[in-house]
């Protein structure tokens, strides 16, 4: 094993004992098994049955007054019931809060995390605005990666969606990758010593399966691990801004498979599914919100400085409601057990942005180009599967990426926008 790859896992390991002391088995990274239990095999040969035909597409929510008999097209038993209550960390992130919102669209009661208390009022008041008293409540939780963080937060859920993580986009491995994974397994064990619990769903990301980037032609499949962002986050010293996608690349990675390697050995009592999404784009549910992943690189193409936004690799782009949408199947549907489910549509860079953005606002004049920013040749090959589920859900399908772009910029021309 050559020394530099040692002097790497020396120094993550260091990190790992200062913040959970030593530990009962060894921590990641490690290479994911390729072998699966029966159960998982089994649910993947049933994916193929999945697609039953298109429902037609829900219509716009409606307001809490008028919701009185909540249904969910064609699942009579959900793995968790209608009106149960859902924990959802990082209750007022960008994708956390699609999630909570889907959640109770569909009939469920929301406890999302945050952490602040001026954060907890603010999306209390949303959700109370949209979906009346009681639906939603807010728990403050200013420090995830504390042992037993989520212990009380979980007490009565029938479910979890953990979709809290470091999101400084540090360069520096110590400040992400350690809290993020800390903060995971505090979800696994609250919801372990919580009997209601019966699904547990982890947001990803499909950083933690590949390095996307230009020219690169990568098959991606569920057994699909970015160990190069791995090996890059480990680097030496000095932690430059160059380095800060591969170090948020490898928190999910290894957070991931710090998921996947507690479910193995505590074999829990409730099932455990994985969403990957890419780049979201879409509806933004509270435009006063201070977004500060892809919403904000959108945010400056659009107001003509897309070199600035040019330190993210060209990638697959998803629909954010689509990906809430996803995680909300993969929490509810009986059949979807220990599956890894991606939500990447198609791919884009900067450059194609830019010429839909001119097309969708002609009397904007929209500079900035980035000739040199490439195209991603990923392929994710499991995608129909994720496509399927959204079917399932009364969806037609993926959101194309005009109709989310459009959405988003809806919000940037609003005179109270913060973003």
């Amino acid at each position: 094993m050559p020394p530099r790859y040692m002097e790497r896992m020396e120094r993550q390991s260091a990190t790992y004992r200062s913040m959970f002391g030593e530990p009962q088995f060894d921590p990641p990274p490690y290479p994911y098994s390729r072998s699966r239990p029966a159960s998982v095999d089994s649910t993947m040969s049933g994916l193929s049955a999945l697609s039953q035909g298109a429902s037609k597409p829900l219509p716009p929510p409606p307001q809490y007054e008028q919701i009185d008999n909540h249904t969910i097209p064609g699942l009579d038993k959900p793995a968790i019931p209608l009106d149960s209550l859902v924990l959802v960390t990082g209750a007022n992130g960008w994708q956390g809060m699609h999630v909570v919102d889907q959640l109770l669209e569909r009939g469920y009661r929301v406890r999302g995390t945050v952490r602040t208390g001026d954060k907890a009022v603010e999306t209390a008041h949303y959700f109370g605005e949209k979906y009346g008293p009681g639906q939603f409540v807010a728990a403050v939780i200013p420090d995830m990666a504390q042992p037993g963080a989520f212990d009380i937060a979980a007490r009565g859920c029938a479910g979890i969606v953990h979709v809290a993580s470091v999101m400084s986009y540090s360069p520096d491995p110590h400040e992400v990758i350690a809290p993020t994974i800390a903060g995971a397994i505090n979800a696994l064990e609250g919801a372990a010593k919580e009997p209601t619990v019966r699904r547990f769903v982890y947001c990803s990301a499909t950083a933690a399966a590949v390095s996307q980037g230009t020219g690169k032609r990568n098959p991606v499949t569920h057994e699909s691990w970015n160990m190069a962002a791995f090996k890059t986050a480990w680097e030496p010293p000095p932690y430059n801004n160059d380095r800060a996608y591969a170090v948020f690349a490898s928190s999910k990675m290894q957070t991931e498979q710090a998921v996947w390697r507690w479910v193995r050995s505590r074999r829990p009592h409730f099932a455990i599914n994985t969403v990957l999404p890419n780049v979201l784009w879409g509806k933004i549910l509270d435009p006063g919100q201070d977004y500060r992943t892809s919403v904000a690189d959108l945010a400056l193409i659009f107001d003509g400085n897309a070199r600035a936004a040019a330190w993210q690799p060209p990638q697959y782009f998803v629909d954010v409601q689509d990906s809430a949408l996803l995680h909300v199947a993969a929490l509810i549907l009986p059949d979807i057990r220990g599956q890894r489910l991606f939500a990447a549509h198609s791919p884009y860079n900067i450059d194609s942005v830019l010429q839909l953005l001119r097309g969708l606002y002609p009397d904007k004049a929209i500079a900035g180009d980035v000739n040199d920013h490439g195209v991603d040749l990923t392929s994710f090959t499991e995608t129909w599967k994720s496509e399927d589920l959204l079917k399932r859900m009364g969806r037609t399908g993926w959101t194309d990426i005009e109709t989310s772009i459009s959405r988003t910029c809806e919000a940037f021309q609003l005179p109270s926008k913060d973003l």
